[in-house]
């Protein structure tokens, strides 16, 4: 029970990460591109939920989708997201006497690849991690 707690926890507090430390809006892209894709994120975690990456794939488009002028286009995009989730991670920081924890903290980290099909100078590849208490 606590683990799913946690896990629902995480994915909201995913959503207001991405929505807060990451925004699309005021950021300058190109006019020749047009169209986006966001692949399905890969599972290299053992210990995560089976249905974390479909979730944050699914988010990670609608914010696209929310923020930009892009439209989603799976077929022939002109920029590609693809990530991987390579860690996910429950540690307790705050033990109690009886084998328990009063505060436990949640750390995921993706390694994320934007690829622009129109320029591929202005492509990269970065791990990003973040924790909940």
């Amino acid at each position: 029970m606590h683990y799913k707690f946690l896990t629902i926890l995480l994915l909201f507090g995913m959503s207001s990460w991405m929505s807060a430390c990451y925004s699309f809006k005021g950021i300058s892209i190109s006019p020749q591109v047009k169209t986006f894709d966001v692949k399905d994120f890969k599972m290299a975690s053992p210990s995560a939920p089976a249905n974390i990456q479909l979730d944050f794939t699914t988010r990670l488009r609608q914010k696209i989708e929310r923020e930009s002028r892009l439209v989603y286009n799976a077929q022939e995009p002109d920029i590609v997201f693809k990530g991987t989730l390579l860690s996910f991670q429950l540690k307790p920081e705050a033990p109690t006497g009886n084998r328990t924890s009063d505060i436990d903290r949640l750390t995921i980290v993706f390694e994320i690849e934007f690829e622009d099909t129109l320029n591929d100078e202005k492509s990269w590849k970065k791990k990003f991690s973040h924790f909940a208490d």
